[in-house]
Protein backbone atom coordinates (compact mmCIF):
# COMPACT_ATOMS: atom_id res chain seq x y z
CA UNK A 1 0.00 0.00 0.00
CA UNK A 2 1.26 3.28 -0.99
CA UNK A 3 -1.19 5.28 1.45
CA UNK A 4 -1.98 8.78 0.11
CA UNK A 5 -0.97 10.12 -3.45
CA UNK A 6 -2.49 12.83 -5.68
CA UNK A 7 -1.51 16.23 -7.44
CA UNK A 8 -2.97 19.22 -8.67
CA UNK A 9 -6.75 18.26 -9.84
CA UNK A 10 -6.07 20.22 -13.23
CA UNK A 11 -3.74 17.75 -14.51
CA UNK A 12 -7.45 15.63 -14.90
CA UNK A 13 -8.30 18.01 -17.62
CA UNK A 14 -5.41 18.07 -19.52
CA UNK A 15 -5.97 15.27 -22.44
CA UNK A 16 -2.20 14.56 -22.28
CA UNK A 17 -1.65 14.16 -18.62
CA UNK A 18 -2.59 10.56 -17.97
CA UNK A 19 -1.31 11.01 -14.06
CA UNK A 20 -4.43 10.05 -12.64
CA UNK A 21 -5.08 6.88 -14.86
CA UNK A 22 -1.27 5.90 -15.14
CA UNK A 23 -1.13 5.74 -11.03
CA UNK A 24 -4.46 3.47 -11.10
CA UNK A 25 -3.11 1.21 -13.75
CA UNK A 26 0.02 0.93 -11.46
CA UNK A 27 -1.66 -0.08 -8.59
CA UNK A 28 -3.55 -2.72 -10.63
CA UNK A 29 -0.29 -4.03 -12.04
CA UNK A 30 1.11 -4.03 -8.17
CA UNK A 31 -1.67 -5.18 -6.96
CA UNK A 32 -1.54 -2.28 -4.22
CA UNK A 33 -4.39 0.33 -2.84
CA UNK A 34 -3.81 4.10 -1.56
CA UNK A 35 -5.88 6.74 -1.24
CA UNK A 36 -6.02 9.65 -3.12
CA UNK A 37 -5.23 12.52 -1.00
CA UNK A 38 -6.95 14.83 -0.48
CA UNK A 39 -10.99 14.18 -0.31
CA UNK A 40 -11.66 18.31 0.17
CA UNK A 41 -8.54 20.11 1.31
CA UNK A 42 -10.06 23.43 3.34
CA UNK A 43 -8.38 26.62 2.18
CA UNK A 44 -6.64 27.08 5.71
CA UNK A 45 -5.19 23.84 5.42
CA UNK A 46 -1.23 24.23 6.64
CA UNK A 47 -0.96 23.26 3.08
CA UNK A 48 -1.77 26.04 1.43
CA UNK A 49 0.10 28.72 4.14
CA UNK A 50 2.89 29.39 1.15
CA UNK A 51 0.07 30.83 -0.58
CA UNK A 52 -1.02 33.23 1.87
CA UNK A 53 2.23 33.90 2.60
CA UNK A 54 3.16 35.04 -1.04
CA UNK A 55 -0.55 37.37 -1.14
CA UNK A 56 -1.85 34.43 -3.03
CA UNK A 57 -5.61 33.18 -2.56
CA UNK A 58 -4.91 29.29 -1.82
CA UNK A 59 -5.90 26.92 -4.53
CA UNK A 60 -7.44 23.44 -2.10
CA UNK A 61 -6.49 20.16 -4.04
CA UNK A 62 -8.60 17.37 -3.62
CA UNK A 63 -12.02 16.03 -5.43
CA UNK A 64 -13.86 19.63 -4.59
CA UNK A 65 -13.88 22.58 -5.97
CA UNK A 66 -13.85 25.46 -3.17
CA UNK A 67 -13.60 29.18 -3.28
CA UNK A 68 -10.87 30.44 -1.08
CA UNK A 69 -12.44 33.92 -0.77
CA UNK A 70 -15.09 32.30 0.66
CA UNK A 71 -14.29 28.76 2.20
CA UNK A 72 -17.15 27.25 0.29
CA UNK A 73 -17.41 24.15 -1.26
CA UNK A 74 -18.61 25.31 -4.84
CA UNK A 75 -18.81 21.51 -6.53
CA UNK A 76 -16.95 18.47 -7.56
CA UNK A 77 -14.40 18.63 -10.27
CA UNK A 78 -15.48 16.25 -12.76
CA UNK A 79 -12.60 15.35 -14.63
CA UNK A 80 -10.99 14.31 -11.24
CA UNK A 81 -14.19 12.41 -10.27
CA UNK A 82 -14.02 10.52 -13.88
CA UNK A 83 -11.17 9.64 -14.01
CA UNK A 84 -11.13 7.98 -10.40
CA UNK A 85 -14.63 6.45 -10.72
CA UNK A 86 -13.42 2.94 -11.76
CA UNK A 87 -13.94 -0.78 -10.89
CA UNK A 88 -11.84 -2.72 -8.00
CA UNK A 89 -12.16 -5.24 -6.19
CA UNK A 90 -13.50 -4.75 -2.77
CA UNK A 91 -12.85 -8.28 -0.84
CA UNK A 92 -11.04 -11.29 -2.20
CA UNK A 93 -11.23 -14.88 -1.41
CA UNK A 94 -7.55 -15.64 -0.80
CA UNK A 95 -4.74 -14.35 -3.22
CA UNK A 96 -5.62 -11.54 -5.57
CA UNK A 97 -3.31 -12.20 -8.11
CA UNK A 98 -4.13 -10.26 -10.93
CA UNK A 99 -7.06 -6.79 -11.81
CA UNK A 100 -7.51 -4.61 -15.12
CA UNK A 101 -9.75 -2.18 -15.54
CA UNK A 102 -9.97 -0.42 -19.01
CA UNK A 103 -11.60 3.48 -18.23
CA UNK A 104 -12.50 4.03 -21.64
CA UNK A 105 -14.59 0.80 -22.49
CA UNK A 106 -15.55 -0.46 -18.74
CA UNK A 107 -13.91 -3.84 -19.18
CA UNK A 108 -12.60 -5.39 -15.82
CA UNK A 109 -10.41 -8.29 -15.11
CA UNK A 110 -9.54 -9.99 -11.50
CA UNK A 111 -8.19 -13.48 -11.00
CA UNK A 112 -6.42 -15.28 -7.92
CA UNK A 113 -7.25 -18.59 -6.03
CA UNK A 114 -8.12 -19.55 -2.80
CA UNK A 115 -7.36 -22.16 -0.70
CA UNK A 116 -10.99 -23.03 0.77
CA UNK A 117 -14.47 -22.90 -0.67
CA UNK A 118 -17.32 -20.48 0.25
CA UNK A 119 -15.12 -16.95 0.65
CA UNK A 120 -16.58 -13.79 -0.94
CA UNK A 121 -15.14 -11.81 -3.53
CA UNK A 122 -17.02 -8.64 -3.65
CA UNK A 123 -16.23 -6.12 -6.87
CA UNK A 124 -17.86 -2.88 -7.13
CA UNK A 125 -18.66 -1.75 -11.05
CA UNK A 126 -19.59 2.03 -12.03
CA UNK A 127 -22.63 1.04 -13.83
CA UNK A 128 -23.66 4.88 -13.60
CA UNK A 129 -20.56 5.19 -16.05
CA UNK A 130 -20.21 1.93 -18.16
CA UNK A 131 -24.08 0.30 -18.06
CA UNK A 132 -24.70 -2.76 -16.36
CA UNK A 133 -21.79 -5.52 -17.52
CA UNK A 134 -22.07 -8.92 -18.44
CA UNK A 135 -20.23 -11.31 -16.20
CA UNK A 136 -18.27 -13.64 -17.03
CA UNK A 137 -16.80 -15.90 -14.09
CA UNK A 138 -14.60 -18.98 -13.61
CA UNK A 139 -14.19 -20.75 -9.73
CA UNK A 140 -17.06 -18.82 -8.54
CA UNK A 141 -20.38 -19.85 -7.64
CA UNK A 142 -23.86 -18.20 -6.71
CA UNK A 143 -22.31 -14.96 -8.89
CA UNK A 144 -24.69 -11.66 -8.85
CA UNK A 145 -24.82 -7.96 -9.29
CA UNK A 146 -26.76 -6.15 -6.78
CA UNK A 147 -27.39 -2.61 -6.09
CA UNK A 148 -24.98 0.28 -4.99
CA UNK A 149 -25.22 3.94 -4.40
CA UNK A 150 -25.41 6.25 -7.07
CA UNK A 151 -26.95 4.00 -9.90
CA UNK A 152 -23.52 1.45 -10.17
CA UNK A 153 -23.57 -2.34 -8.92
CA UNK A 154 -21.69 -4.83 -6.53
CA UNK A 155 -20.90 -8.08 -7.59
CA UNK A 156 -20.69 -10.82 -5.34
CA UNK A 157 -19.56 -14.25 -5.50
CA UNK A 158 -18.51 -17.45 -3.58
CA UNK A 159 -15.30 -18.99 -4.29
CA UNK A 160 -15.47 -22.72 -5.05
CA UNK A 161 -11.78 -23.49 -3.86
CA UNK A 162 -8.69 -23.28 -6.36
CA UNK A 163 -8.71 -20.59 -9.03
CA UNK A 164 -10.96 -17.98 -10.03
CA UNK A 165 -11.55 -15.59 -12.36
CA UNK A 166 -14.56 -12.64 -13.08
CA UNK A 167 -14.51 -10.19 -16.26
CA UNK A 168 -17.19 -7.65 -16.31
CA UNK A 169 -17.21 -5.73 -19.41
CA UNK A 170 -20.94 -3.77 -21.70
CA UNK A 171 -22.27 -5.72 -24.32
CA UNK A 172 -20.75 -4.23 -27.70
CA UNK A 173 -24.11 -3.54 -29.90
Amino acid sequence: MSGEWGADPRRAADPLDPYFLAHQSLQDEFRFGATLWTWRESCGDPHKVGDLRAGRVPYPWGEFDVDCTTNTVVGERAPVLAQLTRATVRAAPGRLEETTYDHATGAFRARGSAAGSDVELVVFYPAAKHGTPEVQSSGLDAVRLEPAPGGNVSLRARATGGDWSVQLGVPQS
